[in-house]
């Protein structure tokens, strides 16, 4: 690396940036192609000389334009994609923030799949209980206000060890030499045991403990509202989303800071680190509440 490479590099993250992006191209084809580095040196017309050296962190991206340029190929939010040139957000939560957030609700393709699974064991046993597709947020904001006032939560951040000391059959460990996210689920009685390798734990592996803990409570309480969402795995990753939203961000917490007027110039960035979530989240919790304020004025 020459000292004008030092100089005019704004970006000191160039390798973690490369990886990032094969990511997302691995992702946008579904494992059904097989991506090349020059595949990741195409987002930029870069020649095979230029996308090693990107590669190997030896050519900085040096401007914002080709920031824009990589977010717009790869169709994902430029804000991510800065984040990680800068550093301020790693590859693994990177991509785990454009791929595994949500889903929230279903989508006209999931229904109608799901009322087809339906049909077909309903012929072949006229017995099997039909599921109803709605999504009952209700319930689901009762389950949370539940496990709050249990855990006796009153600020931000909400911590997890709060929530899993008054459920002893939920324990959440760091294991350094462990895998990077594991989860063993043991019956008989009903336990799960979540490790994670990364300390602290990373704001995605919170968001996949809460979703983790949504089904133990399932499991334990046998809850009427949750009868039957086993068999309808579509709908019930539907529901672990929602619940690991509003645990992690509970609305009467999240409402206080918007009324006291958070002074900062990127709103969603601030909320972001006082809940210690992802900033995907908090953009689409904040969305959430407006239209809900719009449904009840």
């Amino acid at each position: 690396m020459t000292a004008t490479d030092i100089e005019v590099g704004r970006y000191h993250n160039s390798a973690q940036l490369f990886q990032f992006c094969k990511s997302m191209l691995q992702q946008k084809y579904d494992g059904n192609v097989r991506v090349i580095d020059q595949d990741v040196g195409a987002l930029l017309g870069f020649d095979p000389a230029d996308c090693s050296h990107w590669k190997k962190g030896k050519k900085h991206i040096h401007n914002l334009e080709s920031i824009f340029k990589i977010a717009e190929q790869l169709k994902i939010d430029k804000d991510v994609v800065y984040q990680v040139a800068l550093g301020e957000l790693r590859v693994e939560e990177a991509s785990f923030a454009m791929a595994s957030y949500g889903p929230f609700s279903l989508d006209e393709a999931s229904r109608e799949q799901i009322k087809k699974e339906q049909f077909d064991r309903q012929k072949s046993n006229p017995e099997t209980a039909h599921q109803s597709l709605k999504l009952d947020l209700e319930w689901l904001d009762r389950l949370v206000a539940s496990v709050l006032q249990k855990a006796d939560v009153r600020e931000a951040p909400v911590f997890l060890g709060e929530i899993t000391s008054k459920y002893p059959g939920f324990r959440v460990s760091h294991q350094p030499s462990g895998d990077y996210y594991e989860v063993d689920r043991l019956e008989g009685p009903m336990r799960v045991e979540v490790r994670h390798a990364e300390h602290p734990i990373p704001t995605h592996v919170r968001y996949l403990v809460v979703k983790e803990f949504f089904g133990y409570l399932c499991q334990v309480d046998s809850f009427p509202e949750a009868q039957g969402l086993e068999k309808v795995p579509q709908l019930l990753e539907v529901y672990r989303s929602n619940f690991a939203l509003r645990v992690l961000l509970p609305e009467s917490l999240l409402r206080a800071d918007l009324n006291a007027g958070v002074d900062a110039d990127d709103l969603i960035a601030t909320i972001a680190q006082r809940f210690w979530v992802a900033k995907p989240l908090v953009a689409y919790r904040i969305k959430e509440l407006i239209a809900r304020n719009t449904r009840n004025a």
